[in-house]
């Protein structure tokens, strides 16, 4: 039992480090081999996985400008938080990979607004996240 406590630690911790990742391309458009460079000198190897966080990275930087068009399409009458709009895009990236189910990636990207955007983010989140996902 204790394993697949691990393991979930390991994929909830590296949803994290990928979304912080999102952040900084949109803040500074970092190359993502950078990004995960970077994580690999900050984060124990042990606690991320690198394999999971770079399929979804490479995949938010192929569809970087199709998500971002999606985003603001959606939140054209919303000042939209650059936290907010990474964890968007990371659902966007999930639904493209089509690995995890909805409800969890949902759930993720509430557990990660309540993480990183102010008190009230989940809720906006919530509900643009489930729109986002049946585009």
């Amino acid at each position: 039992m204790s394993k697949n406590l691990s393991k979930h630690k390991i994929v909830v911790k590296t949803r994290e480090c990928i979304v912080q990742a999102i952040y900084q391309i949109f803040m500074e458009d970092t190359i993502v081999s950078d990004l995960i460079d970077q994580f690999r000198d900050e984060v124990n190897e042990k606690k991320i996985d690198y394999g999971f966080m770079k399929k979804r990275l490479d995949n938010f930087e192929e569809n970087k400008v199709d998500f971002n068009v999606l985003i603001e399409n959606e939140n054209s009458n919303e000042q939209l938080q650059i936290i907010d709009k990474s964890i968007l895009a990371y659902a966007l990236v999930e639904k493209n990979i089509n690995e995890t189910p909805k409800e969890v990636v949902i759930d993720e990207c509430i557990r990660l607004a309540k993480k990183f955007s102010n008190e009230k983010a989940y809720k906006y989140v919530n509900a643009k996240a489930d729109i986002l996902y049946e585009l």
